[in-house]
């Protein structure tokens, strides 16, 4: 059984992704979690904190989910981390937990911006590393960018496009720019 912890979690995960972190409170969680509000805080001291948290956990998911493709072609690894954001769409419900501050930006403090920042760092990391390994392979191509260059332009792309797929209701978008991706990447 899962402990009430990751239950808030759990909750405060979907509701980021899908109200953003604006769009929801304490109250909400402990509606749809089934516990009174001041339960919340013997877990967490403030909605900050569980945002920070709820950071963590997505990053771990990111993390959990290419790890263990570390083996396989790069291909794969690039396939697979654009793959992720497909699911976290799920249908227009949500989007991508770091994206989902961008529009509350200058009401959100300097340490969940900071936790924001470390969190779209992760992830440019991430596709960096991808792509040196797939340039050093001769799968992909530069495009006269470097590979960080390359990240940026990705993340970005990925993270309008869900955005955009979200508003149009057409999970298409999504899909147009993940191969507009592979197309720019793959020698």
């Amino acid at each position: 059984m899962i402990d009430t912890k990751q239950r808030i979690l759990d909750s405060a995960m979907r509701l980021v992704q899908s109200h953003s972190y604006a769009g929801f409170s304490f109250q909400d969680i402990a509606d749809e979690v089934g516990i009174r509000k001041a339960s919340i805080y013997s877990h967490f001291r403030s909605k900050e904190e569980l945002a920070e948290r709820v950071l963590e956990e997505a990053r771990y998911f990111f993390e959990s989910e290419i790890s263990p493709l570390t083996e396989e072609r790069v291909e794969v690894q690039l396939d697979s981390y654009l793959g992720l954001f497909r699911r976290v769409f799920s249908g227009g419900e949500r989007m991508c937990p770091g994206g989902s501050f961008a529009a509350v930006w200058s009401s959100i403090s300097p340490s969940l911006q900071a936790a924001v920042q470390d969190f779209t760092e992760f992830h440019l990391t991430l596709i960096e590393g991808i792509l040196r390994r797939g340039r050093d392979l001769g799968s992909f191509k530069a495009n006269g960018q470097t590979p960080g260059q390359q990240a940026l332009l990705i993340l970005s792309n990925i993270e309008g496009a869900v955005l955009m797929a979200r508003i149009t209701g057409k999970s298409r978008v999504l899909d147009t720019a993940i191969d507009q991706i592979k197309a720019q990447v793959l020698a």
